[in-house]
């Protein structure tokens, strides 16, 4: 992230995952440098592991990374 400033990052959880939680994802970014912190997207969606599996939480996601993707190719270079 330091050598590129376009590159931006979304990080996805399910609302009910054991293995990765939605508070240990917030706290691992809270913990970040602001300048980085700041480029970083944390998403918790509804379901687990595979939120994917339930057609919401995959419409959000969908939704979320065409967001990622127009952010970034719209960003200055």
């Amino acid at each position: 992230m330091q050598e590129d400033p376009a590159l931006r990052i979304l990080v996805v959880n399910g609302e009910y995952d054991t293995l990765t939680t939605c508070d240990d994802t917030y706290y691992a970014v809270s913990i970040i440098e602001a300048p980085l912190r700041e480029r970083v997207t944390v998403k918790c969606y509804i379901g687990g592991h595979m939120m994917y599996t339930d057609k919401l939480a995959r419409q959000d996601l969908k939704r979320d990374m065409a967001a990622l993707v127009r952010g970034v190719s719209s960003a200055p270079k």
